[in-house]
């Protein structure tokens, strides 16, 4: 997924000739303030490449609204510029029918890559991971590191800070940093360079624990493995900064009531649904506190200045709640 190489003029009223090299980001964020019709045009306007990153810097609540009038083969143009994980969220918001036929006009490769992502739960590591990394068998040198890796510059992920060693049945033995190959005499072998402590997960560990061992030890990335020390793929950091973000926007929401899965775009007739049934509960404890305040209306009536204090301790103890909420 790469950076457009002309922006695309998402304002009707600015001409074309104004137009200004623009980031996704500043692309997605245009989309999002245009009326759903008018945003849904514009981003068909877009070449394939252009979608996929913009794709990735919108919300995933507001996906389906995008996807939904893009053809199959439309939408397959856009899975084969994103990256694989982000491939397998795109693909869990689309039916089951045109999923299917997503995947079925996938090339081979793709699809299988892809498939196995999609056999891991969305909330563990195999479900974050990126399956973008590279591996080195421990008997090279350094020389021939080199060199294997300069023979396939189509295969670079897009960031490198560690290459990984395993031996000849995939499994993780070692870590070696990327510079060890830039500055070590090229007659050195892999198998003395590389560190054999290496911290990982599990495939099937749960996403939230992971993206506490970043915040506690701020990892750039760790191996995801499977039972077996089979590496699979990689979680890197602004991933489980992600999860953080996603984990504490639920928490805070479940302290008031929404669904934990509620966003500013989530369409209004969703917002009600999971709405609802908290609203009525908390009608149904206001009636009962107005029925406990109706069993005193004759002190209140016969002392009137009690009255004044009902808002305020309904309003001191709501506040108070609401803080006590805060800080667990």
């Amino acid at each position: 997924m790469g950076t457009p190489n002309e922006g695309t003029n998402l304002n009707p009223g600015q001409p074309d000739s104004e137009q200004i090299r623009s980031h996704p980001a500043d692309l997605a964020d245009a989309l999002e303030r245009l009326a759903p019709e008018e945003a849904d045009q514009s981003f068909r306007k877009l070449p394939a490449d252009e979608r996929a990153a913009v794709l990735a810097e919108l919300d995933r609540e507001t996906w389906p609204a995008f996807l939904e009038h893009q053809s199959v083969p439309e939408i397959v143009s856009v899975v084969s510029e994103l990256p694989h994980e982000d491939a397998v969220d795109l693909l869990g918001v689309l039916p089951t029918e045109k999923r299917t036929q997503v995947l079925s006009q996938i090339p081979p490769d793709e699809r299988q890559q892809i498939n196995r992502l999609l056999t891991y739960p969305p909330d563990t590591a195999g479900g974050i991971m990126t399956d973008e990394y590279i591996c080195l068998r421990q008997d090279l040198t350094v020389e021939q590191a080199q060199a294997l890796l300069r023979s396939r510059p189509e295969e670079a992920p897009r960031s490198v800070a560690y290459l990984y060693v395993v031996d000849d049945a995939s499994r993780l033995v070692g870590i070696i940093p990327i510079h060890d190959l830039v500055f070590r005499a090229p007659h050195r072998k892999i198998s003395d360079l590389m560190s054999r402590e290496v911290k990982h997960v599990w495939v099937d560990d749960d996403q939230e624990q992971i993206a506490r061992l970043f915040e506690h030890y701020h990892y750039m990335a760790l191996p995801v493995l499977e039972r077996d020390r089979k590496l699979v793929g990689l979680v890197l950091a602004h991933q489980a900064m992600n999860v953080l973000q996603s984990e504490a926007t639920e928490d805070m929401q479940l302290m008031v009531g929404l669904s934990g899965e509620e966003r500013v775009l989530t369409p209004w007739h969703q917002s009600i649904r999971r709405r609802l049934p908290w609203l009525c509960i908390n009608l149904g404890t206001a009636f009962l506190a107005a029925a406990v305040v109706g069993a005193f209306e004759e002190t209140i009536a016969a002392w009137t200045a009690l009255a004044i204090f009902l808002p305020i301790v309904a309003g001191q103890g709501g506040n108070a709640g609401m803080q006590t909420l805060t800080v667990i």
